[in-house]
């Protein structure tokens, strides 16, 4: 099983809820997943891939931090129908 830390920083932006649906998916999705939380800043996730982003064109991904993993991040598509 792969495991996956998730360090947040509070950034003001309703971190807390998208955080808590970031976990459940991680875990729904075969991964081990532990959190911890710490003052303010951005986001890190670990441990290959900061962070992956699918089908995410049009949003906008901002002001983070990331360090310690070998791919910052990973932005792919998928095709639908």
């Amino acid at each position: 099983m792969t495991s996956v830390h998730i360090i947040a920083r509070d950034n003001g932006a309703g971190l807390s809820r998208d955080l808590v649906i970031l976990a459940r998916a991680l875990a729904q999705g075969g991964f081990e997943v532990s959190v911890s939380a710490i003052g303010a800043g951005g986001l890190r996730l670990g441990p290959e891939k900061c962070v992956f982003i699918y089908n995410a064109n049009g949003n906008r991904f901002r002001d983070n931090w990331f360090e310690g993993c070998a791919i910052g991040v990973h932005f792919t598509a998928g095709s639908e129908g």
